[in-house]
């Protein structure tokens, strides 16, 4: 049986420096892997048993995993056994990051990135919910519960839930490096070798006037109406990174020896990845 990690990445959640450590951990073992030019998408396990065959790849990064489950494919569970790497993150942080990237890329011709590169905060979320809501209508919730409908229900973050804690690294990044830590930890048996520490980076996204990364000044700067409507959009996402959260604690509290692992892995983050 073959273990391989499947990093399910969803854009602006941490996936660059995910995939920046699963390339140094296992070289030419790592693919990534985008059947398309869409940023996002879905594939069969048809198409991964495939992409698998006549490779020694031991993990996979791509944007088209959605959080499908493939331990449940007859086609694959006899060869592979996967580990899914799952972050989460909360939306308003996500969509502020979002924002800041299409600002700092070249002139597109993406919607999204021209409303950014042209627009205000405040302005260019009120473009979203024009336009395109269903960046902000909970999407985490809806890629991981493989939701037929949008936006999505009550139901459909029960099944996100029960999908994230499933996964191997399962976890917000606002929590990243203690689920590096626990994750390290809990994988040990199948992968004796893997390290998951990071280089720190300074933050460089433009700075947004009134913003301190606070849900509080968010709330000044986009005025109260405004800040309340994005609210009530993502409060499926909002629930399903309290989820995350606490499942990674509860895992953390399985370790009896956290504290020794996590000032060995602060060791290793002081170092060049």
């Amino acid at each position: 049986m073959k273990n391989i990690i499947l990093h399910h990445h969803f854009f602006k959640n941490a996936g660059s420096t995910l995939i920046d450590i699963l390339k140094r951990e296992f070289g030419e073992g790592f693919a990534e892997y985008h059947p398309s030019g869409e940023s996002e998408g879905s594939f069969t396990d048809d198409m991964l048993a495939g992409y698998l065959h006549g490779k020694q790849l031991n993990a996979i990064s791509s944007h088209h995993f959605v959080g499908q489950n493939y331990n449940l494919s007859l086609l694959l569970n006899k060869q592979f056994r996967f580990y899914d790497f799952i972050l989460v993150r909360h939306p308003f942080k996500r969509l502020i990051s979002m924002y800041s990237y299409y600002q700092t890329i070249e002139q597109s011709n993406h919607p999204i990135a021209q409303a950014a590169q042209r627009s205000p905060l405040h302005e260019f979320i009120q473009f979203l919910i024009r336009e395109h809501p269903n960046y902000l209508l909970s999407p985490q919730v809806a890629h991981l519960s493989a939701c037929p409908v949008w936006p999505p229900l009550a139901s459909h973050l029960d099944e996100a839930i029960a999908r994230l804690r499933i996964c191997a690294l399962c976890s917000t990044v606002e929590d990243f490096k203690k689920a590096m830590i626990a994750t390290e930890h809990f994988l040990k048996p199948m992968f004796p070798n893997l390290r998951l520490h990071y280089a720190t980076e300074t933050n460089r996204s433009p700075r947004i006037e009134g913003y301190d990364g606070t849900l509080s000044s968010l709330e000044e700067v986009l005025g109260k109406t405004l800040f309340s409507t994005l609210v009530s959009m993502n409060e499926l996402d909002i629930e399903l990174c309290k989820a995350a959260s606490g499942e990674l604690e509860c895992r953390t509290k399985e370790i009896p020896y956290y504290a020794e692992l996590a000032n060995d892995f602060e060791s290793r983050c002081g170092g060049v990845i």
